[in-house]
């Protein structure tokens, strides 16, 4: 009851389309009762036309088949345009439906849902859907009014044969529902299956170049070929049950016309029919064959839609875990400051992630939010975009209890920029301006120059209306980013919150956006998810974060000075690299002054977010630290080196041209690859990128030092 309540309830979708419906059921009525007229004219012909010789009425007889068929030529064409319009008006519908439904959903849906397996939800699933929808009753309809007027006819003729007809019934609609159960459970199987393909070259796909990187491209095809044998049987048993449906359906109808031409033949031996009455008989009951079937394949597909129509509903019937209360207001301005009050938080029961924040943030300040990975400080600042709710406490802004905020308006003045960038398929205009159609090339020229973009861009071959590739493959890494960093300023917002948004910026530009954010920052809220020197250093204040809550808080100097958890963190992160610094600037000068070579090498671990996601932070911070001392190990002893971003490393090579900085790159490159970091009982393997530069060759201060490693990193990994 509960799966045809469900089914009813999709007729809804139907509509706006009922009178094209009303007019199709109607057009297709005649053109099956044309039909039935054929053997009643077969009749006539046999027992008046050809025994009397009767030109005039067999001219008169053929006339009407002729015209017969032009007629069920029109109101089938008539049935057929309308049926076509209805399916697919009725498949933009619900994918419309569908696809805002996804849009509407919030991230903790998405979060647990696969993006092949929603596609495969809105392709397939939803054209079973549409065809549940717009056949089933219909159709049923149409079979019922057929088999009666049959049952009619037949009763006329002869009430014994029809009776007879009717015996193999009961037979036919056991055997149905037995194999409609059977193809049901299958299909549950095989839609699954399909979907967890679809889901795996969804993933596989985009990370072509870290498979090819890993040299995993026969693991990776090795683990298709496993998901597609699997399909294969499933698919493969779904063939076997439907061969036997077809070969059991295909016996009882032989039998069963079998015996009821014996019976017929014997009722004409007899005197009962004539040869007329029995053709015209013979030729209804066999039509009684195909409604009697009809009605059989309208079970099973009914069983097997229903399926489809489930997982459909079930994306349909979701309730966003984020909702606007029904007082919430728009947020005219972000003018006010911003309060947690003990909010905690947490993506899985038992798990939290905030554990009873309570800060307030002034408006108009610079504040970094520094802390070890998984600390909780990308949760933060999704809670204040509202992209989730948290388990309890209160959020506000300038008062307002973020509940209280309509979505919308609120992410209109406040924007965050995450690491992980977004480049759709068009334009560089038309990506810098996405959310914010309607301002011209003038103010998204002004966005580019403020991002550090303008420059590029002016170097493509289209400029601004130079077309991307599909996730911007066309352009680097640190192009991509000053494209969404771009995007961000464009909207002019009073909170603009940055998650790691230079990461992948080379020094000179990540200190252009640097000194034009501080600029474009006058009378607004920056908030920055730090990890690099620059960014803690100038904030107006630091929130250290530590297993889901604010240990510390204050500008720089005073958490220095208080020698707290802070401290430990920036002597842990950064000692090492003010040291490098201090040291690379000497050997600069050395080497200027002495005309003696100086090289600097910058290595990068890939895909660390990847490797997070299977072993753990905690483990991959430690698998972390081993690389750094390999590298020490690695070096010599008048080499000096430290750990730059996260992923990256720095060694100054003294007295070593750019030849032998590229072998020495290389070397510690594949020490680093081929060694194995054990931590627990996980295995670590890290792919790894390498850039030189030396003074005095392709290089002439530090600057360029940075930004040559980095152009290389960008580049093809090796």
């Amino acid at each position: 009851m509960k799966k045809f309540r469900l089914y009813l309830a999709y007729q809804k979708y139907l509509f706006p389309y009922l009178t094209k419906g009303v007019i199709s059921f109607l057009a297709s009525d005649v053109y099956l009762l044309l039909g039935m007229a054929t053997p009643l004219i077969t009749k006539a012909l046999l027992d008046y036309a050809y025994p009397n010789r009767d030109v005039s009425l067999l001219t008169l007889f053929i006339g009407i088949q002729i015209a017969i068929f032009f007629l069920q030529q029109y109101f089938g064409s008539i049935s057929g345009y309308l049926d076509m319009y209805m399916d697919n008006a009725l498949t933009v519908s619900l994918k419309e439906k569908f696809f805002a439904t996804l849009q509407r959903l919030s991230l903790k849906f998405h979060n647990e849902k696969k993006v092949g397996d929603l596609i495969f939800r809105l392709d397939k699933d939803i054209s079973s859907t549409v065809t549940m929808v717009t056949q089933v009753i219909a159709v049923s309809l149409q079979t019922l009014l057929q088999l009666v007027f049959l049952l009619f006819i037949c009763f006329k003729f002869d009430w014994r044969l029809t009776l007879v007809a009717l015996s193999g019934i009961p037979i036919y609609f056991i055997e149905t529902h037995f194999f409609a159960g059977k193809r049901r459970d299958i299909l549950q199987k095989e839609l699954e299956m399909q979907s967890g393909v679809e889901s795996y070259l969804q993933e596989r796909l985009p990370a072509i170049k870290m498979i090819k990187s890993f040299g995993r491209e026969g693991l990776e095809s090795g683990l298709f070929k496993r998901k597609i044998q699997e399909l294969f049987l499933i698919t493969r048993q779904s063939y076997i049950v439907s061969f036997l449906n077809r070969f059991t359906d295909s016996a009882i109808s032989s039998i069963w016309l079998a015996i009821l031409g014996w019976y017929a033949g014997y009722h004409v031996i007899t005197g009962v029919l004539s040869i007329g009455e029995l053709l015209a008989v013979t030729a209804y009951v066999a039509q009684i064959y195909g409604p009697v079937m009809q009605v059989g394949d309208i079970y099973k597909f009914i069983i097997e839609g229903m399926v489809s129509i489930g997982r459909v509903d079930e994306v349909m019937a979701q309730v966003p875990s984020v909702q606007d209360a029904p007082d919430a207001q728009d947020l005219k301005d972000v003018n006010g400051n911003i309060n947690f009050k003990d909010v905690s938080f947490s993506y899985f029961d038992g798990q939290p992630v905030l554990n009873n924040i309570n800060v307030e943030i002034k408006a108009g300040k610079a504040i970094a939010l520094v802390g070890p990975s998984g600390a909780g400080k990308t949760t933060f600042t999704d809670l204040m975009m509202r992209f989730y709710d948290p388990d309890k406490g209160r959020i506000s802004m300038g008062g307002l209890d973020l509940k209280k905020i309509t979505q919308a308006s609120l992410r209109q003045r406040v924007t965050i920029v995450n690491q992980e960038v977004t480049i759709f398929a068009g334009s560089v205009a038309d990506n810098i301006k996405y959310g914010n159609e309607s301002v011209g090339i003038n103010d998204i020229i002004n966005a580019a120059k403020m991002a550090n973009a303008h420059e590029f861009i002016e170097k493509l071959e289209a400029g601004y209306d130079t077309l991307l590739e599909e996730r911007g493959s066309n352009l680097s890494g640190g192009q991509r980013q000053r494209v969404t960093i771009a995007r961000a300023l464009l909207r002019d917002p009073k909170l603009l919150m940055l998650d790691e948004a230079t990461s992948a910026l080379d020094p000179e530009s990540e200190a252009s956006i640097h000194d034009a954010l501080a600029n474009f920052r006058q009378g607004r809220t920056l908030i920055s998810i730090a990890h690099k020197l620059s960014t803690i250093i100038d904030s107006d204040e630091i929130l250290f974060f530590e297993k889901g809550s604010i240990v510390e808080r204050g500008s720089f100097n005073q958490l220095m000075a208080a020698k707290g958890r802070f401290y430990e963190f920036f002597e842990k992160e950064f000692e090492n690299f003010r040291y490098f610094s201090d040291r690379l600037g000497q050997e600069v000068l050395r080497t200027k002054r002495y005309n003696r070579p100086f090289s600097m090498i910058m290595l990068g671990l890939r895909d660390l977010g990847k490797i997070a996601g299977e072993i753990g932070e905690e483990e991959l911070d430690a698998a972390i630290l081993d690389v750094e001392e390999l590298i020490r190990k690695n070096k010599r002893e008048v080499d000096f080196s430290c750990k730059y971003h996260k992923d990256r490393f720095l060694v100054g090579l003294p007295e070593i041209n750019l030849e032998k900085a590229n072998l020495a790159a290389k070397r510690l490159s594949k020490s680093i690859s081929e060694n194995k970091f054990l931590k627990g009982n996980q295995e670590i393997n890290f792919l790894v990128d390498w850039g030189v530069s030396s003074i005095g060759e392709d290089a002439a201060n530090i600057t360029e030092l940075y930004r040559n490693c980095e152009k290389m990193l960008e580049g093809s990994p090796r």
